[in-house]
């Protein structure tokens, strides 16, 4: 894990905002976040959307955004049990984090 994961990983949205502030004012260092892969294989887009937390997933997917490359390589991803972000947003319960990774999706084909 790095910084970010792990903040997403908590479910905090407060320790998100703190983490992405600071790697915010670090541009190489928010880049090896975003790109990060841990051991089971999960990207942060994984975490935060396996966190369920709406407000965090929004978080991530704008700084994802600014970074198209790695915006694919989290959206593409497949975890160690071989799940894709989107059934992640599925098993979240969230049906805004699900029409968030469908549209995604539908802009950005894997």
């Amino acid at each position: 894990f790095m910084p970010l994961q792990q903040a997403l990983a908590s479910g905090s949205e407060k320790n998100v905002e703190c983490v992405v502030g600071l790697l915010e004012k670090h541009p190489e260092l928010l880049r090896d976040n975003l790109g990060n892969i841990t051991a089971d294989k999960f990207m942060p887009l994984q975490d935060a959307l396996k966190s369920g937390s709406e407000k965090n997933v929004e978080r991530v997917v704008g700084l994802l955004e600014k970074h198209p490359a790695l915006l694919e390589a989290n959206l593409g991803n497949i975890t160690a049990d071989k799940f894709m972000p989107l059934q992640h947003a599925l098993a979240s319960g969230s049906e805004k984090n699900v029409e968030r990774v469908v549209g995604l999706l539908e802009r950005h084909p894997q």
